[in-house]
This record gives C-alpha cells, sequence and structure tokens, in this order.
C-alpha cells in the first residue's frame, strides 16, 4: 500500500510524463523524463505542498525514493 505522499508524487509523475504506467518504483529519467520535465515536476510538487527540489529529483529518481526523503527531512524538521 502507498502512503498518501508516495500517491500523491506518483500522480505527479504520471501528470507530467503523461505516462499512467510509471510505478512508485520507476525512475522518472528511464520512464522518459529529462531535466526540463524534472523542474516542471518540482514546480507542480511544490504546488502541492511537497517541498521538494531539483537535486532530490536527479538524486533519487522514483516516487518512492522522493516520498521517503520528504518524510525524512520532516522527522529531522528539515523540510526543503
Amino acid at each position: 500500500m502507498l502512503s498518501d505522499i508516495e500517491m500523491k508524487i506518483l500522480e505527479t509523475i504520471r501528470n507530467v510524463l503523461e505516462d499512467p504506467n510509471v510505478d512508485v518504483n520507476s525512475d522518472f529519467f528511464e520512464a522518459g523524463g529529462n531535466s526540463l520535465l524534472a523542474a516542471i515536476l518540482v514546480e507542480k510538487l511544490r504546488g502541492s505542498s511537497i517541498p521538494v527540489d531539483i537535486r532530490t529529483v536527479l538524486r533519487l529518481p522514483t516516487a518512492r525514493g522522493i516520498a521517503q526523503y520528504m518524510l525524512d527531512q520532516q522527522k529531522e524538521g528539515d523540510p526543503r
């Protein structure tokens, strides 16, 4: 079962890539993403109150990876 944040990130990735078959472990770039789409993804996530930056998407290019990073940052009290 996906967490709420994983689902929100996954839905946003699917929207940006226009691919409903992307799953929570799909690599954003292997699924057709590029740096411009990554920037669009970051802006859409920020608009959904998920304060992610481009470096995070480049380093952790899956919905699950981004979600886990955001949860870890919240635990540390330093959301990006």
